[in-house]
């Protein structure tokens, strides 16, 4: 799906898994068909709305342009190897900095005079 939306398709699926993460905001249902920012979906195991999904991008071109170039600028913006690039840059660059949200665990810290009920834990940073 990842595909058709860089290569500017508008997209049919049924709502599965993480597919509407893909879409863009909810439209309308008719008909047992949703329209999205970047395609249609129809419910799992309903092949008639599937099927009125597919005709009425087959029946619109310029829905399907529309559709098409959003989902592509969507890939682009959301989901490019310069983006995700660049938010490693940016972790890689907080956690030098110590910014980062991130803090690796403590070591639980055992006096070895301790009897298993008195092991005590490092105090976090």
């Amino acid at each position: 799906m990842i595909e058709a939306l860089c290569a500017g398709r508008a997209v049919v699926s049924t709502e599965v898994g993480g597919v509407v993460d893909l879409l863009g905001r909810r439209g309308p249902n008719v008909q047992g068909v949703t329209g999205w920012d970047h395609g249609l979906t129809a419910a799992s195991g309903d092949g008639a709305a599937l099927a009125r999904a597919i005709d009425r991008l087959l029946d619109d071109p310029g829905l399907r342009a529309e559709m098409g170039r959003r989902g592509s600028a969507f890939v682009r913006e959301r989901l490019s190897k310069e983006r995700l690039l660049r938010d490693l840059g940016d972790l890689y660059a907080a956690l030098i900095a110590g910014d980062a949200f991130l803090s690796p665990p403590q070591p639980a810290a055992i006096d070895p005079r301790a009897t298993p009920r008195s092991v005590a834990t490092s105090p976090r940073p």
